[in-house]
């Protein structure tokens, strides 16, 4: 980000201007204690993926595509959960 005169007037490559740009990485990079409905839904997306997960890991064979389906499934997961612990 360039260092700009009028900062609350500048405008990043994403059409935020720098303020707003700043709010998004602030809410980003902030830890947030799960509220205890979170957690229930976080629990949720978890499960549902090990059981997912369960099934690729038992139908497809050892492979690299196996390996990239199960780490797909864990970031799928991890920003699910982000979702909710940075919109709720």
């Amino acid at each position: 980000m360039q260092n700009y005169k009028h900062k609350e007037l500048a405008v990043t490559q994403t059409g935020k201007s720098v303020p707003e740009m700043l709010e998004d990485l602030k809410n980003r990079f902030t830890y947030r204690d799960p509220k205890e409905y979170q957690t229930r839904k976080h629990a949720v997306i978890r499960l549902n993926a090990l059981s997912f997960a369960s099934v690729i890991n038992e139908m497809c064979p050892d492979s690299r595509e196996r390996s990239l389906a199960i780490t797909a499934l864990e970031e799928a997961a991890m920003w699910a959960n982000a979702s909710i612990a940075r919109n709720e």
